[in-house]
């Protein structure tokens, strides 16, 4: 019988508690029943547990989903089959992402690669029967293999999906994934470069691979943004770029940019200006891609930063990445005294939120401002 916590031991058939609860020993290893009693329905919802503390972990849950009335009303899909209805669903358009929009091609393989590792573990089971101690001991595996943070989590978000979704149909009470730990991020890269050394990297750069880091150093675009880039978006006497497109190196075509606020309008600084000018002097072209005058299509990223590795390497500079550049902008835009709100934009961050969180160290004096606002408070 169920103790008054809601938890009973369950024993083997052969062991001689099964039979009698006062015997005087245990020859097995029992398992852990949760039992919750649903007043409204009159239903009881049991699960099994290897271990007590997982069966009371589920228990606190469920006992939770039943007071507020979110106990699911069907059976759940299997892992397998959520995975293939997410996976279809991408790809159409029908299913989105919170912000209401499509997946972008690059997702759409990203998840469908780390679905495939989630159904061969789990694909037979139903959604309702992964528990979070499955989960545990699989992030545990990829941490004993020396998978680093960002992909242990990469590899677990089709099942964030899978389970908002399960829950918004209530199909499912609990989300395994609730509660559970992961490994701490280590940290983006994030270079802060000086004006002095942001110019000479980019000099020292024959003049394909010039205009590629003179894009991301003086603009803040990404990688697919500068290779999407025309010279129809580039506007010279106004000293703005217009993002409106982007590389997909993936699907081999052009996308719109990473979201909605991906699509924005950045200012042109004198130096960046100067570089594209002679970029399309030497080129003699007036349409097509900056990257690729003449053309529509975009040669592969290492045409570009191969040549700069060597360069750099040559003219004895520390080298640095596409991506790297894109936060030595950001770096370079605070130093200049440009707010948030308007970094946030030039960066096409989906909001002012994750300027403030990625960059907001960077703002010159805050620990200086934040002490010397405290010595004053004190000093009261």
């Amino acid at each position: 019988m169920p103790t008054s916590t809601g938890l009973r031991r369950i024993h083997s058939r052969s062991c001689p508690r099964h039979h009698s609860a006062t015997a005087p020993r245990c020859s097995c290893t029992p398992t852990w029943q949760a039992i919750v009693y649903d007043a409204r329905t009159g239903k009881r919802h049991r699960r099994n547990f290897k271990t007590e503390s997982a069966a009371r972990a589920w228990r606190a849950d469920t006992t939770t989903s039943v007071r507020r009335g979110t106990m699911p009303t069907g059976p759940a899909q299997t892992i397998r089959d959520a995975a293939t209805e997410l996976t279809a669903g991408m790809t159409t358009g029908a299913i989105r992402n919170r912000s209401g929009e499509a997946y972008k091609p690059a997702i759409i393989r990203d998840y469908s690669a780390a679905i495939k590792h989630l159904v061969k573990r789990w694909g037979a089971k139903r959604l309702d029967q992964l528990t979070r101690a499955d989960l545990r001991r699989y992030v545990e595996e990829l941490q004993a293999a020396d998978l680093g943070p960002s992909t242990i989590r990469n590899r677990l978000m089709p099942l964030r999906v899978i389970y908002r979704r399960a829950a918004e149909d209530g199909s499912i009470a609990v989300s395994p994934l609730s509660g559970l730990r992961l490994p701490p991020s280590r940290g983006r890269r994030e270079a802060a470069v000086e004006p002095g050394t942001a110019a000479a990297l980019v000099a020292a750069l024959p003049i394909g691979p010039r205009i590629v880091y003179a894009l991301a150093l003086y603009a803040g675009l990404r990688r697919g943004e500068i290779l999407g880039l025309g010279w129809a978006d580039v506007d010279t006497d106004a000293r703005i770029i217009h993002v409106r497109q982007a590389w997909c190196s993936h699907t081999a075509q052009m996308t719109t940019p990473k979201s909605s606020a991906g699509t924005r309008i950045i200012p042109m600084p004198a130096e960046l200006r100067r570089h594209l000018l002679e970029h399309r002097l030497a080129a003699a072209q007036t349409d097509g891609l900056v990257c690729a005058p003449g053309q529509h299509r975009p040669p592969t990223i290492r045409t570009f930063t191969d040549p700069a590795q060597e360069a750099w390497e040559a003219a004895k500079l520390a080298p640095i990445g596409l991506h790297e550049c894109r936060h030595a902008y950001a770096s370079l835009m605070i130093a200049a005294g440009i707010d948030f709100k308007h970094l946030s934009e030039y960066m096409g961050h989906a909001g002012i939120t994750v300027t403030i969180d990625r960059y907001g160290h960077l703002l010159p004096g805050a620990h200086e401002q934040a002490a010397a606002a405290l010595d004053r408070l004190l000093a009261t």
